[in-house]
């Protein structure tokens, strides 16, 4: 009972490694030169100096450099719900296993490695984090005259082939209307029809379609190619009857809120390519 009760009485004690050191030596360790370590030391000297701010200026890796002390951590730098990362200047109760947040106050378990907390310098080397797949939403007006859609259509498919096969795919076709494709239908093409005269939310565009759908309009393009393929050489230019003089009827606004909403609501990093002929005649936007 007594060999732990002076064990922990030894921890508690400890100093961080730069206890003691003056201005200099800690900047020599750390890298960091402090303004208030360097107050005026005459009247003179403290009028001449007034307009100093209290500030700080750190130089990275200098302690590496110059004396090989600094300690690599490969975990997460070790943090209280503050957002206060664990330092030599945190209370210690070894007793409890805790340490005390010097921001809040708040009790925090003690990690295992004590070097997070003795030394006062940390390079931390962060694992790489695992990355959620991308997706990729094709966004094309129909509108378009027949031989620029025919040369959109090519560039798209040339530029399949340099897209990695783990990324998220679909498609969105709109003149009047709003076509999203399924692009789980391997046999036979199938798309949801929108309508044009409104915009769409990640909740409404959920109760149209369910959330079963919605999972189905995004597909890796390693499982959808040949059907992504299959759909763009089948696109063809909208034949919704137009008036002499007037311009298509072309829904920019609502097919742009669908496909942000789609995105939004599979959660999904990506990015909404929008290949549009002319400016919105038809719905939001308008």
């Amino acid at each position: 009972m007594t060999q732990n009760y002076q064990n922990t009485t030894q921890q508690i004690t400890d100093k961080p490694e730069n206890h003691g050191m003056d201005a200099d030596q800690i900047e020599d360790i750390d890298g960091v030169r402090l303004t208030w370590n360097v107050w005026p030391s005459t009247k003179g000297d403290s009028e001449k100096f007034l307009d100093i701010p209290i500030g700080l200026i750190y130089q990275p890796l200098k302690g590496q450099i110059t004396t090989n002390n600094q300690i690599q951590y490969t975990n997460q730098p070790i943090t209280c719900s503050c957002g206060c990362i664990i330092n030599p200047w945190c209370q210690v109760d070894y007793q409890s296993q805790n340490w005390i947040c010097p921001l809040c106050n708040s009790r925090n378990q003690l990690p295992n490695d004590p070097r997070c907390y003795q030394s006062t310098t940390v390079e931390y080397v962060t694992l790489p984090q695992t990355q959620q797949p991308t997706s990729l939403l094709f966004l094309i007006d129909t509108t378009a005259p027949q031989q620029e859609l025919d040369a959109l259509k090519s560039t798209i498919s040339l530029s399949l082939a340099t897209i990695p096969q783990s990324i998220h795919v679909g498609l969105i076709v709109y003149g009047k209307h709003i076509s999203v494709y399924d692009m789980s239908s391997t046999q036979c093409p199938r798309a949801y029809m929108l309508s044009g005269q409104k915009a769409y939310t990640a909740e409404s565009l959920t109760t149209i379609l369910t959330t079963r759908v919605i999972n189905q309009l995004l597909a890796p393009l390693s499982e959808c190619e040949f059907a992504l393929m299959n759909l763009l050489e089948d696109l063809s230019h909208d034949e919704w009857s137009v008036p002499d003089g007037r311009r298509p009827l072309r829904c920019n606004g609502a097919a742009l809120s669908a496909a942000a909403a789609l995105l939004e609501a599979r959660n999904i990093p990506g990015s909404i390519h929008s290949f549009v002929s002319g400016p919105c005649t038809f719905g939001p936007g308008l």
